[in-house]
């Protein structure tokens, strides 16, 4: 009888022990409490982990948490976190296991299509504390630029040019990036730019490595220096592929039906003098540069913008136009014309109506 009373005792306590561990266990898994957002950067390794989630105060307990591990499959991706006080272990794991974004650091970079390498440089300098000089200076560096041909079909050496103002014009997709890292750099944040650039690029590079004008296949430079043209010279999707088409009409060799154009688009001289403005004069015309398409035939050495998709897409998908020429007026409409005395009566006419884009 005592026997059994002895045993009853034993396993009552055993059943209490279990109880007590399983509480301490489960309690030691749960929230601390509060509700506060705390920065972690994981780096990796359980025990490194568990430290750092305890001195940023996340852990009810940490033996707790050593058992979950234990006794779980998990993987932790590094990263920097925003995590909150008020989310026990369990969760808190499988957000480090999932890397999930929802609770990554972030920081918002957006660039703008149309928008050139120097107004990149200002809103890269901003995230980074630096100056914009400090960016462009990176961009030009040769070293960097010729590890950067080595790791992006898309680039070649053609960016090598001394004639270049920004060897990276062009090259940079406009978008609104996620900085995620704690301590980014102009390298981390341009390889943001050059991926998403490659994601857009990659759709098409068939086409693009094909593209061809007047019986010449145009390298991805020459390609992209082109579609800079029109995404600057163009401000409604449905003209896009006409301005396009207009400029391939003037890029090809027509001589034998008596005409030939010069490329004469007034954003490459705005480029080649570094200006943003409608009315470009005379004198602004008389710059030697590369890039002056008034004085040079062809394109011009480099793209003057970024370059969104849709343009690329509407590049590749140009217009077989009869038009040599065009004009927008105050509306944004644009007026196109075959021969330059239309073009020119169609200009005074806009100016006689009130039309007429200035400064």
């Amino acid at each position: 009888m005592k026997l059994k009373i002895i045993v009853g005792i034993l396993f009552v306590l055993l059943l209490t022990t279990i109880a007590t561990t399983t509480y301490m266990y489960s309690s030691g898994l749960e929230a601390v409490g509060s509700d506060e957002d705390v920065i972690v950067t994981i780096e990796g390794g359980d025990s490194s982990v568990l430290t750092q989630l305890e001195e940023a105060g996340l852990l009810s307990n940490k033996l707790s948490a050593q058992v979950y591990l234990k006794i779980t499959d998990h993987a932790f991706q590094a990263n920097t976190y925003v995590l909150n006080t008020s989310m026990d272990f369990e969760e808190i794991c499988a957000i480090l296991n999932e890397g999930s974004f929802e609770y990554l650091l972030k920081d918002t970079l957006t660039v703008i299509e149309g928008t050139s390498v120097a107004d990149f440089a200002t809103e890269v300098a901003s995230k980074l504390g630096i100056t914009q000089n400090d960016v462009i200076t990176k961009w030009a560096d040769q070293d960097y630029l010729e590890s950067l041909i080595e790791e992006y079909w898309f680039i070649s050496d053609e960016i090598l040019s001394e004639e270049l103002y920004f060897p990276l014009e062009g090259y940079l997709a406009p978008n609104t990036y996620y900085i995620t890292e704690s301590d980014p750099t102009i390298e981390s944040i341009t390889k943001l730019m050059l991926d998403q650039m490659d994601v857009v690029l990659s759709q098409y590079q068939s086409e693009i490595e094909s593209f061809e004008v007047d019986g010449e296949v145009w390298s991805v430079h020459q390609f992209l220096t082109f579609a800079s043209i029109v995404e600057s010279e163009s401000l409604y999707e449905e003209d896009h592929s006409k301005i396009a088409g207009v400029f391939i009409n003037r890029l090809e060799d027509h001589t034998s039906a008596g005409t030939y154009c010069l490329l004469q688009s007034d954003v490459t001289v705005n480029y080649a003098n570094q200006v943003k403005k409608v009315a470009v004069t005379y004198s602004d015309l008389a710059v030697d540069s590369g890039y002056n398409t008034y004085l040079y035939a062809g394109l011009p050495v480099g793209p003057v913008s970024s370059v969104s998709e849709i343009i690329i897409e509407s590049c590749l998908n140009y217009v077989e136009m009869d038009e040599f020429y065009f004009f927008a007026i105050s509306s944004g409409e644009v007026i196109y014309s075959v021969t330059y005395s239309e073009h020119l009566e169609g200009i005074s006419e806009a100016k006689a109506d009130g039309l007429w884009l200035e400064d």
